[in-house]
């Protein structure tokens, strides 16, 4: 059986991620035809950084969860061997949602990188590199109440731990996730409406949040 070639021999893979590897905002508005806003240049600025704890408040219409598929697909396209996992209190509701704009921008993506189509497969349920399911890749998770342990056992050098709606999620949820952050590549991004004064995202955007005094 022939082996499968992999987007890691291809010589413009290489190319593109000299150009993009380190500046997601050009890749958002030079291959994902996007036009970020002053508020979305920081955020992905911020979670291109290794090792980065991103925390978005942000109300609706925002522009929030295509800006997140955007995030997802920088991240996984531009670093080989990666992981994502994108965490809500409803699993089928990230995918319902950020997954349609992953469908919608990685189509935008593919009419400017016609030859990257061949490497990425996207379904309903997985985003992941030809010839590497499971591995590099992008899966949703539901944080359930009193289930929080199963968000346990993600583990990669190079991984980005999504929370959508973070303020609605259990303290325990958003502490398993962020015990699993071992390595100097394993990055976290919450995103939420501000709908509660107290908890783990609450923290993130006052007693946590970095400032000079801390």
């Amino acid at each position: 059986m022939p082996k499968i070639k992999t987007i890691l021999s291809e010589p413009k893979y290489i190319e593109l991620l000299k150009l993009f590897q380190n500046n997601y905002i050009e890749f958002a508005a030079v291959i994902a035809n996007k036009s970020p806003t002053w508020q979305q240049r920081l955020i992905l600025s911020a979670v291109q950084e290794k090792g980065s704890r991103v925390s978005v408040s942000s109300g609706h219409g925002t522009g929030k969860s295509d800006m997140t598929s955007i995030i997802i697909l920088a991240f996984i396209i531009l670093n080989p061997e990666s992981r994502v996992v994108v965490v809500a209190n409803n699993a089928a509701q990230v995918r319902n949602v950020i997954w349609k704009y992953i469908k919608i921008n990685f189509k935008a993506i593919c009419r400017n990188l016609p030859w990257i189509e061949r490497y990425f497969e996207l379904n309903e349920r997985e985003f992941f590199a030809v010839g590497f399911k499971g591995i590099w890749s992008c899966i949703a998770k539901s944080a359930r109440q009193g289930n929080e342990e199963a968000l346990a056992g993600e583990h990669c050098h190079t991984y980005l731990v999504v929370v959508d709606e973070a303020s609605g999620l259990p303290d325990k949820a958003l502490q398993v996730l962020s015990s699993a952050l071992t390595e100097t590549h394993n990055n976290m991004c919450l995103l939420s409406q501000p709908t509660r004064n107290s908890g783990f995202f609450y923290d993130t955007h006052h007693r946590l949040a970095k400032t000079k005094d801390n």
